[in-house]
């Protein structure tokens, strides 16, 4: 009997290596988009600030405002590992830096759909995942909170289902997560509740008591504490949490709701209503999976934050329904044309969108001016950056580069990205700035809106030099003013210098 299964079972583990290693081939091209993320030049500096000077740094880097600004770098790690492949591969290197963070993702979260679904591999659904996965994660440092999320719900699925003793580990995925990511801070509620939906399903696992649970859970959090700050990661991971959700909701886009995208939000939730139905009508996919990916999916109504958390829950759920699906559909009508010409043009998408990523990463990384180009003409942060203009940055690069310089809150992160000695009035970091209670944004808009003593502003921070789209209401106040003078104006941009 063994010399007839033996075979078989071989035959099944090859077929299925053959298929990951497609697919670990494919979801890699898949993911490697230039980088555009507004954030990217701060985290590559600050990388670099501590490849050079071999410490993690404690005080705001970058801007004339909040030099002495105790600043809390809860992403030092990743941007340390960005800088690295940035100084040896240049921008292609952080690029594949994250499609390898990217794919090694969803190649846990394929293993994780495999313990549910006891190893029936669907090559499709996971390249399908790949595109969604990166609008989500991919290009940004979240995509490490994605990365630890996704390999600790495999290791407590693979303890759940196979009685692994590596559940043990993941107090060493949750230290290197505190020092990735401040998203570290939603994996303990989520792993308390995989404890305890585990209790209540009544898990048929020797191993599974409270002693143990509660010893995983303790030194998961004990081990966020091994990190340069100590307990300020924490602080100001709340800080971030509670002042970017409740406070800066409007003002950070990264906070926002999908139902603020207009008819493309609303398209997206009605898919992922879709979904969560289709899903809770599955016999196979169990209630404590279904309860979270509803609270999740409510979650990521309120903000986009939580997408990432219900792509890893989701993925495996949604993988037992189509399997499901594809079941009840007999032989016939899976190997009809019409089927097979849906499949050919899925992968004929794919592959096209694999050879355009290739291509847009050939355009934006030959020099700064192409990258330029292309964040502010093809990439997904495009209107961040729709009236960007080389030309205004050129000028001021070769006459006022050292001078202090307030700009527009995204092309901040151009400036320190492109030369990190450049110091400007306001980027993206500074969301998590609070100056007499208040979050330094509104200091930021109080000033380009020309509102709320914004002349007194500009004194106190000794601003020398303005370049701003010209739409701002700033510009036109400054125009009017004696004491600035426009130095460059071009169709979208003006430069003002102080008399």
């Amino acid at each position: 009997m063994n010399s007839t299964r033996n075979p078989v079972k071989k035959q099944n583990r090859y077929n299925i290596n053959v298929q990951l290693l497609l697919a670990t081939i494919s979801i890699f091209l898949l993911s490697f988009y230039p980088v555009s993320d507004s954030d990217f030049g701060w985290h590559l500096r600050t990388g670099e600030y501590i490849f050079n000077y071999h410490q993690v740094p404690h005080n705001f880097l970058f801007s004339f405002t909040n030099t002495d600004y105790q600043y809390v770098y809860y992403s030092w790690a990743a941007e340390l590992l960005t800088y690295s492949f940035y100084k040896y591969f240049g921008l292609w290197g952080a690029t594949v830096l994250y499609a390898t963070i990217l794919t090694t993702s969803i190649l846990i979260l394929i293993k994780t759909s495999l313990l549910f679904a006891k190893k029936e591999f669907f090559l499709p659904y996971f390249l399908v995942l790949t595109p969604f996965a990166h609008t989500v994660a991919g290009g940004r440092t979240i995509v490490f909170g994605l990365l630890f999320l996704s390999l600790i719900y495999f290791l407590f699925t693979k303890f759940k289902k196979n009685k692994s003793i590596t559940i043990w580990l993941i107090p060493l995925v949750f230290l290197a997560w505190a020092n990735f990511h401040a998203s570290f801070i939603v994996g303990f509620p989520l792993l308390i509740y995989l404890f305890a939906s585990g209790f209540i399903k009544g898990v048929s696992n020797p191993k599974f008591t409270l002693k143990m649970a509660f010893f995983v859970v303790a030194l998961s959090f004990l081990a966020t504490f091994v990190n340069p700050y100590f307990t300020g990661v924490w602080s100001q991971t709340i800080l971030i949490t509670t002042k970017e959700l409740f406070n800066l909701k409007s003002v950070n886009p990264g906070w926002a709701s999908p139902l603020n995208m207009g008819t493309v939000g609303i398209i997206f939730i009605f898919v992922l209503a879709l979904i969560s139905i289709f899903i809770s009508s599955v016999r196979k996919v169990d209630l404590s999976q279904k309860i979270i990916i509803f609270a999740l999916f409510v979650l990521s109504l309120v903000t986009f934050r939580f997408l990432f958390v219900l792509t890893i829950f989701l993925t495996p759920a949604l993988y037992l329904a189509i399997l499901e699906f594809k079941k009840r559909l007999s032989i016939q009508i899976q190997s009809s044309i019409p089927i097979k010409v849906s499949i050919f043009t899925l992968f004929s998408v794919l592959a096209l969108i694999a050879a355009t990523n290739n291509l847009q990463s050939n355009l934006a990384y030959a020099s700064f001016d192409k990258y330029t180009y292309y964040i502010s003409t093809y990439s997904p942060n495009k209107k961040l950056y729709s009236q960007w203009s080389q030309q205004a940055y050129s000028f001021f690069k070769e006459n006022l580069k050292n001078k202090k310089v307030l700009t527009e809150a995204n092309w901040g992160g151009l400036f320190i990205l492109e030369d990190p000695q450049i110091k400007v009035f306001y980027y993206s970091a500074q969301d998590n700035v609070v100056l007499n209670s208040k979050p330094f944004p509104f200091e930021y808009l109080a000033l380009v809106n020309a509102t709320n003593g914004w002349q007194e502003k500009l004194d106190k921070y000794n601003v020398e030099v303005v370049f701003l789209p010209i739409s701002y209401p700033i510009i036109e106040k400054l125009k009017r003013s004696l004491n600035w003078g426009i130095v460059y104006e071009d169709k979208t941009v003006t430069i003002l210098a102080k008399n």
